[in-house]
């Protein structure tokens, strides 16, 4: 494993000969949050990178930063870092926004295989009726506030431990790890209304696998449906039973189970004689 530095972007690369996977993490989050998948993969013989986009965890950038236009633009940067040294086929595995954000890539031809874990059809549509109503006065009071003070204004993110995992060991350890953030920069506000993955999920021609928590809390999962039925390419979909939002740190090896064998399957769709 080494850790790499590209821009303001940090993160790790473990190589490996059968294909590549990119992990993303989702909203306010880090690269903490798949806790030893990246581990697990590289033992199956693939190539993980995995980093924080900007804004997040170890990379620079404005803090609590949200925007998809910024996601895409840090794949392809990093995708360009490792040019050449990496191997094909690249798979984009994705949680939460991270995977709308897989969506959004391979709609604009980025990676070869998608696998996207609890993807929000849109971010606007998992809004309660009380944020819909106060978040714009707080945006509008939130850019005032710069315009005055000259600092940025940030607002409370509603996500936390213990409304993402099921067990209480799980919450406990990932407090300790401490991957999520709790505010986002206001700036986000129209950037992340503005991502509706089921709309884009239109646009994919790529094979992509869509894994649903069905005891999801965070993210509806009639909206994560939504957006593996409105993909137009080679697709399936996995139900992993008895999970809550965030899926790999209480992975039994279920569910990564069944995403290696859905890549290893397409990868040889890809590429015939590959063993």
């Amino acid at each position: 494993m080494e850790e790499f530095e590209v821009g303001e972007i940090h993160g790790r690369y473990y190589p490996g000969d059968r294909g590549t996977f990119v992990l993303l993490h989702g909203l306010a989050s880090s690269s903490g949050e798949f806790f030893n998948y990246p581990e697990k993969i590289s033992s199956r013989g693939y190539g993980v990178i995995i980093f924080d986009f900007r804004g997040h965890g170890k990379s620079g950038g404005i803090r609590g930063y949200e925007s998809m236009d910024k996601n895409i633009e840090d794949i392809r940067t990093v995708l360009g870092h490792f040019e050449g040294r990496i191997n094909k086929p690249i798979i984009l595995l994705g949680h939460s926004l991270g995977a709308a954000t897989v969506v959004y890539a391979l709609a604009e031809g980025i990676g070869d295989i998608g696998i996207a874990i609890a993807p929000p059809a849109s971010i606007r549509g998992e809004l309660n009726a009380g944020e819909r109503i106060l978040l714009p006065i707080i945006y509008a009071f939130g850019r005032l506030y710069e315009m005055v003070t000259g600092k940025r204004f940030y607002i409370k993110y509603r996500a936390a431990y213990d409304t993402i995992f099921i067990r209480d060991e799980t919450v406990k350890k990932a407090r300790e790890m401490g991957f999520l953030s709790d505010r986002l920069w206001i700036g986000s506000y129209k950037p992340l209304m503005a991502i509706n993955a089921e709309k884009k999920a239109r646009e994919v021609r790529k094979p992509c696998l869509v894994i649903i928590p069905t005891e999801d809390k965070l993210v509806n999962p009639e909206g994560q449906r939504r957006v593996y039925e409105a993909i137009r390419g080679y697709k399936e979909l996995y139900l992993a039973e008895g999970y809550n939002h965030s899926v790999m740190g209480e992975d039994s090896g279920e569910v990564l189970d069944a995403i290696i064998s859905f890549v290893e399957r397409r990868r040889k769709t890809l590429n015939p004689t590959s063993q």
